[in-house]
């Protein structure tokens, strides 16, 4: 039995590493699967396809978490997802996996590098 059947899955990061093994496991148990990928988009439809390919379901969506802005696009659009697919707005679990890390010296961090690792890995995942 799946444990996760009738169950939705947000996955922010989902097109690669970790989050594409998140999204991948979640889909074996059942769940229904949304990736969320900034610039990655072959990447993110091969992971949709490979769900589908093992019986699962899922979509992508692209938004890019460097701006706060599209946060709330985000969202609507999810809904909107949401609606079409599964005739709900809500989904279940929520895996805020997207984020960023820089290798930079403390001389070589300008306000503008730390600024953008603030934004991807606590601002966005905030709102």
């Amino acid at each position: 039995m799946k444990r996760l059947k009738n169950k939705i899955a947000v996955v922010t990061g989902g097109s690669r590493g970790i989050g594409r093994s998140i999204a991948m496991r979640l889909a074996d148990e059942g769940a229904y699967v949304i990736i969320q990928y900034a610039k990655r988009k072959d990447e993110a439809y091969k992971v949709i396809k490979e769900i589908e390919n093992n019986g699962g379901e899922g979509f992508a969506l692209a938004t890019d978490f460097q701006d706060t802005e599209n946060v709330d696009s985000f969202f609507e659009r999810l809904d909107k997802v949401l609606v079409s697919e599964k005739k709900v707005k809500t989904f279940d679990i929520l895996v805020n996996n997207a984020g960023i890390g820089q290798i930079l010296s403390f001389k070589e961090t300008t306000p503008a590098s730390l600024n953008l690792v603030l934004q991807m890995n606590v601002i966005a995942p905030f709102f």
